[in-house]
C-alpha cells in the first residue's frame, strides 16, 4: 500500500566473484525479502533493518511487518519453492534469535527487549499477516510440473504494483490487507 517505506542503504555486488554487500531499511509496512548470491557469500553480507531489529539473511526468504518502536514488528522465515529453508538471525540491542524452520516467526516491539521466542505459523496465518505468502510454500512436484523450469509471472513473484515501495530483492506492501 501507499504507506510502505523502504530505503536502500547499501548495494555492492561483483558478478565475477558473486560477492558483495546489501543493506535495506524497511521503515514501515509489509515486506518479503528474497536473498540471492550476496547472502550466500557470507552471513553478515545481507541485512534488512526495521525500526526495532536487524535481520541477518543467510540464503533464504523472509517476510515481515515493520513498524515504529513500541509497535508490533513481526518477522517470519519462509521456505524456498523446493522446500529448502535457509536461516535468519533477528538481533536488537537486547538479544538475538535464530530462525531456521519454515514459517518460524518472532515478534519484536522494542529494542529494549529481546525478540520473542519463535513460534511456527500455519501457512494460513502467515498469509493473513503478509498476504499471498502461500505462493512461497513448497508444493509437491506432482502438483507443479515444470515449476523449476518456468519463470513465474510478476504477480506470482510478489512484484510490487506501480506506486508501491520496492527494491532489489525486497517488496514492501504497506499492510497485510493490501491497503
Amino acid at each position: 500500500g501507499a504507506d510502505a517505506r523502504m530505503v536502500l542503504d547499501e548495494l555492492v555486488y561483483d558478478p565475477d566473484t558473486g560477492s558483495g554487500r546489501a543493506a535495506f531499511s524497511v521503515l514501515q509496512g509489509v515486506f518479503v525479502f528474497v536473498s540471492g548470491e550476496i547472502a550466500a557469500s557470507g552471513p553478515d553480507q545481507m541485512v534488512v533493518r526495521t525500526p526495532v531489529a536487524t535481520i541477518g539473511i543467510r540464503g533464504t526468504k523472509v517476510a515481515g511487518q515493520a513498524a515504529a518502536e513500541g509497535e508490533r514488528n513481526v518477522i517470519t522465515l519462509l521456505p524456498e519453492p523446493d522446500g529448502s529453508v535457509g536461516g535468519i538471525s533477528v538481533t536488537n540491542a537486547s538479544g538475538t534469535i535464530t530462525l531456521s524452520q519454515a514459517f518460524q516467526t518472532t515478534l519484536v516491539t522494542t529494542a529494549l527487549l529481546p525478540p520473542s521466542p519463535p513460534v511456527v505459523l500455519p501457512v494460513a496465518a502467515a498469509n493473513l499477516l503478509y498476504g499471498g505468502v502461500e505462493k512461497t510454500a513448497p508444493r509437491p512436484e506432482a502438483e507443479a510440473p515444470g515449476a523449476r523450469e518456468r519463470e513465474a509471472a510478476p504477480e506470482e513473484r510478489g512484484a510490487a504494483p506501480e506506486g508501491e515501495a520496492a527494491g532489489e530483492g525486497v517488496f514492501a506492501e504497506g499492510d497485510p490487507e493490501g491497503g
